[in-house]
C-alpha cells in the first residue's frame, strides 16, 4: 500500500497512481492521507507500508511543500498510521520522502545531530522502517529490493 502524505504537490499523487500500474504486486493500492477510507484500512500480515511525502533538511518532519502545508513529525505519522498494522506485523515502512534516513542538524545548538526521520519512527512504533537519503526528488518510489545504489533503501 501507498500512503501519499502531501496536500500541495499533485506530482507525488501522479508519481503514487502510476507506481500502482505499474507494479501493482508489489505496491497493491494506493491512498491518501485524507481519504475517509484510510481509518478502516488494515495491512495484511507481510503487507509492505510505502509513505510518499517531501522531507526536511533542517527538522524530522515530512508532508507538503509550503509554510501551511500538512507537516508530521515521527510521532504524529505514527498515530495517523498505527491502526492500519496487525498483531504481528512482519512487513516494513518504506518512507519515500527527501532527507528522511539523514541525520539531522543539532537542534539545541550541542554538536550531537538528531537521529534520523526513519530512525525516530522506528523507535517510537516497533516497526522495521526505511527510507532515502538526500534530497534529489524521486522519479519513481523504488521496490524493496532496488539494486540501483543511487535508489537504495536505508534502515532506520
Amino acid at each position: 500500500m501507498i500512503i501519499v502524505f502531501c496536500d500541495d504537490d499533485q506530482t507525488l499523487v501522479d508519481l503514487a497512481f502510476k507506481e500502482i500500474e505499474e507494479y501493482e504486486e508489489v505496491f497493491s493500492r494506493c491512498i491518501l492521507y485524507n481519504d475517509p477510507k484510510l481509518n478502516r484500512l488494515k495491512l495484511g500480515k507481510n503487507e509492505n507500508l510505502f509513505i510518499s511525502a517531501h522531507g526536511s533538511d533542517t527538522s524530522a518532519i515530512i508532508g507538503g511543500h509550503g509554510a501551511k502545508s500538512l507537516s508530521l513529525t515521527p510521532s504524529q505519522l505514527w498515530n495517523r498510521i498505527r491502526h492500519l498494522f496487525p498483531v504481528n506485523y512482519e512487513g516494513a515502512i518504506y518512507l519515500a520522502s527527501c532527507y528522511a534516513a539523514d541525520e539531522l542538524p543539532s537542534q539545541t545548538g550541542n554538536s550531537t545531530n538528531e537521529k534520523s526521520f526513519i530512525t525516530q519512527l522506528s523507535e517510537i512504533s516497533g516497526q522495521t522502517v526505511y527510507g532515502q537519503s538526500g534530497g534529489q526528488p524521486l522519479e519513481f518510489i523504488p521496490q524493496p529490493d532496488e539494486e540501483d545504489p543511487e535508489y537504495q533503501w536505508t534502515k532506520g
